[in-house]
C-alpha cells in the first residue's frame, strides 16, 4: 500500500432488525448499505434462556454470510477490485 493511501474501512451498526453497513474508501464517495439481517432476524427466538443453538447459530452465520456476499453485486467491487 502506498505511504499517502488510508486503507478501506468497514463500518456495521447491527441493530434488532437490520446491519448497516458503510463503506468508505479512498478517494471515493461512502457507499452505505442496508442488510436485512440484525439481532432479532437471525434465530427464531433470540431472548430465550440459554441462547441459540448450535443449528440456529450455524444458520445465521450462513444467513450473514449470503448477505455480504450479495455486497459485491451492489457495488462493492467498483470500489474495492481486489476483494
Amino acid at each position: 500500500m502506498p505511504a499517502n493511501t488510508a486503507p478501506a474501512t468497514l463500518h456495521l451498526h447491527i441493530g434488532a432488525l437490520e446491519t448497516v453497513a458503510s463503506l468508505r474508501a479512498p478517494e471515493a464517495e461512502v457507499q452505505r448499505f442496508v442488510l436485512p439481517i440484525g439481532c432479532n432476524t437471525l434465530w427464531s427466538a433470540p431472548g430465550h434462556r440459554g441462547g441459540p443453538s448450535p443449528l440456529e447459530l450455524e444458520n445465521a452465520i450462513q444467513t450473514v454470510e449470503d448477505q455480504i456476499e450479495g455486497l459485491h453485486h451492489l457495488g462493492f467491487d467498483a470500489v474495492h477490485p481486489d476483494a
